[in-house]
């Protein structure tokens, strides 16, 4: 006798997807720039594609450390609304999609960056710290063998 197949379980599964926010935004502005739309439609299109259920989406932006704590953390609010309002008017389930502005939190420009006075030459060091990070959860269901 043939042991019964085994059932299908949920698994959860995350997927992260980074866009740089020169990309996305001019330097110090939260208005998506016509590439930020072109971006975005993008990766609209790949979260479409995810198979998976009950999708959240959580959107982290991050600033540079030019300009105050304060400033840095409203326009990365700002950005991550506009990311997240951009994706609802493409069809994503408002509820599901959360906008977090984490200001200058987690650089990872390099070390090098400290030295450099001008600020035109630190705003071109700093561009990897200007991103935004758009984490997909859902759950797949997948036949454990």
């Amino acid at each position: 006798v043939a042991a019964p197949a085994p059932a299908p379980q949920p698994v959860e599964e995350t997927k992260t997807f980074t866009l740089t926010s020169d990309v996305l935004f001019d330097f110090g502005k939260a208005t998506l720039k016509p590439a930020g739309v072109t971006a975005l439609s993008q990766l609209y299109n790949q979260i479409q594609t995810l198979q998976m259920n009950d999708k959240s989406i959580v959107v982290y932006v991050y600033t540079d450390r030019i300009g105050s704590d304060g400033y840095n953390l409203k326009l990365s609010q700002d950005r991550a609304k506009s990311v997240s309002d951009f994706l609802v008017a493409k069809g994503l389930s408002a509820t599901r999609i959360t906008a977090v502005g984490k200001g200058e939190a987690d650089p990872v420009s390099p070390a090098s960056c400290n030295a450099i006075k001008a600020k035109p030459q630190l705003i071109v060091c700093l561009a990897a710290d200007r991103r935004v990070s758009i984490e997909v959860k859902g759950s797949k269901t997948v036949v454990v063998k």
